[in-house]
């Protein structure tokens, strides 16, 4: 009987330590599944608060182009006038976005590539400055209320050719104001040519006949020959993009090219 009895305890043993196993087992898994919800939870936190950062960083940020020039030099030197009338100061320039998009010529689209020096050394570059008399408050940070000037460098094509040529039967002269051309349907009252080196604007259009102003600044006055080619000048639109991805934009239209 003594014997038939531990007999039957020992057999009762196995089923009970298996169940603790099982226990244990479910129980760990419970608790590195916690862990796995919290981290995850955390990440997601962390993600919604940066979300949040980010987003108000972006309404606050407030950038706007006043003034934009281009002029032809060694290189063509762009001139942007940003102004800054948000609530967020722009420390990193390495991260700003100056792109020059064009529009109906020659020339490629390009991004150009900060300088930290302080002027811009080659073609497709652009560098920074302030007003003088500016940015006395935390030099070198674009702070709120404050003009920074972009001044960036370019190499641009010739415009594209219209198709149209001179028709005047002899020279157009430096002083004629009336010019025929071959076909004046691919012009319209209010636009800017090039004939050679010379800018011309486009008054009326009568026919074949274009009434125009001559020597559109910075360019002077050419006597051209029968059956030169016209060009029609690029447009582009120069967006400037802060850090956080707020861009501001200007049209820059009929630009003087080629340069250099």
């Amino acid at each position: 009987l003594t014997a038939h009895t531990v007999h039957g305890r020992k057999r009762g043993m196995g089923p009970s330590i298996a169940g603790l196993l099982v226990m244990a087992v479910f129980f760990t898994g419970l608790m590195m599944m916690s862990r796995t919800i919290l981290a995850g939870e955390v990440v997601v936190s962390r993600a919604m608060t940066d979300a949040a950062w980010y987003s108000s960083k972006r309404i606050n940020t407030d950038l706007r182009i006043t003034n934009v020039n281009l002029t032809p030099g060694s290189e063509c030197n762009l001139t942007v006038a940003v102004e800054n009338r948000g609530t967020t100061s722009i420390v990193d320039f390495r991260h700003m976005d100056v792109i020059v998009q064009f529009f109906g010529g020659n020339n490629i689209s390009q991004r150009l590539v900060y300088n930290s020096n302080g002027s811009p050394s080659i073609s497709g570059e652009w560098a920074r400055s302030f007003p003088p008399g500016s940015n006395l408050f935390e030099p070198g940070l674009f702070n709120p209320g404050e003009t920074m000037t972009i001044n960036g460098q370019l190499t641009l094509l010739p415009g594209a050719d219209s198709g149209s040529y001179i028709d005047e039967g002899g020279l157009f002269s430096s002083i004629d104001t009336t010019l025929t051309v071959s076909d004046a349907t691919v012009f319209v009252e209010g636009q800017d040519i090039m004939i050679d080196s010379e800018k011309l604007k486009i008054t009326t259009i009568n026919g074949q006949q274009l009434t125009v102003s001559r020597a559109v600044p910075p360019t002077t006055a050419g006597t051209h020959p029968d059956e030169t080619n016209i060009l029609v000048l690029d447009d582009a639109v120069v967006v400037v993009g802060s850090p956080n991805g707020v861009t501001a934009a200007a049209t820059l239209a009929d630009l003087v090219v080629p340069c250099p």
